[in-house]
């Protein structure tokens, strides 16, 4: 199997603490994901960390340029170029009550620089990694004005971890990334994701007190958890297979995807978030982190995932940032979660043929993330649409798209 190699360059992952270190402009705090270690064997730890926010973008090039650039494009983002969601006083904090309003447009804000910043191979891109200070939510964060800028949620997750010091030579990862890899083999725990190489210190310390180390995602029994947390408790149907899709107003996704042939069910709920059992309510706020996503069962001997990404991608519009028409907020993002590799695969290779198609005027921005634990919306959410058709959002919203999609995939409806 072809090994994508992640490497984190900077200041990376630390424990739950933070770690201080010299800037231009002198000391400042260095704030890290927070995690917990349940295992330490000499240098090697087993490590949870708890979920968090990166800023990212995707560029092209060699290793070194890619990095530099998505440096660059980063720190503009965090020095300022971004459009406040709260007002920003001139010289003390303001604060606002719920219900009302005082953001200015044109305000902006600056973001405390935090650690990791990651760089992974994502296709023919380097995806580069911004890990955004906790008090931060999706619904808070300044939204970026670079459009190759993006957020995104990470949950929670569980990784073998070994520490060496030295230089940052490649030979010196393999010969770690080796042993680590026989020590998780030993201990029986399964990787689940690719390799990341993480690099704690500034270029400018000695080489030999730099922190340097490489992490395997594994699944633990915690782990396991998680994943059954992923699917269905109750309805598990031998032979299908699960999709999960974001893509503004979930009553207009679960119209669309209950009218295509070989979908047996689909269920509106939430997912993505840090708040668990989320309220409506709370959703809508914008603070939980939450998106407004179907999770859909299909057979796929009658419908391919493959098609399934087709509908979701030419029944919404992957360009706009957080919105969807009039719905607006980190709620109505565009996102898929994929619960296999092969459909993230399958969902990386789609977009980027979309990008590079041109079919849009601007660059998609629709996330692609693993599957977090979903959380069933209120009964009065289900089958929303069939059962208030008459409703004014339903006649207004729902209603057109679904007779773009009937004129788009007619070949692919569901008998009546």
């Amino acid at each position: 199997m072809r090994r994508r190699h992640h490497i984190a360059i900077g200041f990376v992952v630390c424990t739950a603490c933070t770690i201080l270190a010299f800037s231009g402009e002198g000391r400042a705090e260095i704030e890290m994901p927070k995690y917990e270690v349940s295992k330490r064997d000499g240098k090697v730890e087993i490590r949870h960390y708890e979920p968090y926010i990166v800023a990212y973008t995707d560029v092209e090039g060699d290793p070194e340029s890619a990095g530099n650039e998505g440096f660059r494009r980063l720190l503009r983002y965090i020095s300022g170029a971004n459009r406040s969601r709260q007002s920003i006083a001139m010289t003390a904090p303001v604060t606002q009550e719920a219900g009302t309003s005082t953001r200015r447009p044109e305000a902006s804000e600056k973001i405390a620089m935090t650690a990791p910043v990651g760089q992974e191979q994502v296709g023919n891109q380097w995806r580069i990694t911004f890990t955004m200070p906790a008090e931060y939510t999706m619904g808070n964060l300044p939204e970026p004005l670079d459009p190759r800028v993006k957020l995104k949620s990470v949950p929670g997750h569980t990784v073998a971890a070994i520490r060496y010091s030295g230089t940052w030579k490649r030979d010196r990862y393999e010969r770690h990334l080796s042993r680590l890899g026989k020590w998780v083999e030993a201990c029986e725990l399964r990787p689940v994701g690719e390799p990341l190489w993480a690099r704690y210190d500034p270029p400018f310390k000695p080489w030999f007190s730099r922190r340097n180390e490489v992490l395997i995602p594994v699944e633990t029994a915690a782990g396991r958890d998680e994943q059954a947390a992923r699917k269905p408790q109750s309805d598990e149907i031998a032979g299908t297979e699960l999709a999960t899709f974001g893509a503004g107003c979930f009553w207009c996704v679960e119209a669309i995807f209950q009218r295509l042939r070989g979908v047996v069910s689909v269920e509106s709920g939430y997912a993505g978030g840090t708040v668990e059992n989320p309220s409506y309510k709370q959703v809508c706020t914008g603070t939980t982190g939450h998106a407004e996503v179907c999770r859909i069962r299909y057979d796929p001997t009658k419908v391919t995932y493959a098609t399934l990404l087709e509908v979701f991608w030419k029944t919404h519009d992957p360009t706009t940032l957080n919105r969807q028409g009039y719905d607006v907020g980190t709620q109505y993002r565009s996102v898929i979660f994929y619960h296999t590799e092969e459909q993230r695969e399958l969902a990386e290779k789609y977009k980027r043929e979309l990008d590079t198609s041109g079919a849009w005027d601007k660059p998609i921005v629709t996330e692609i993330q693993p599957a977090s634990r979903f959380y069933k919306a209120e009964p009065y959410h289900q089958n929303y649409y069939n059962s208030n058709p008459t409703q004014g959002y339903c006649t207004k919203v729902v209603l057109p798209k679904i007779e773009k999609f009937e004129k788009v995939f007619k070949d692919k409806i569901k008998p009546e």
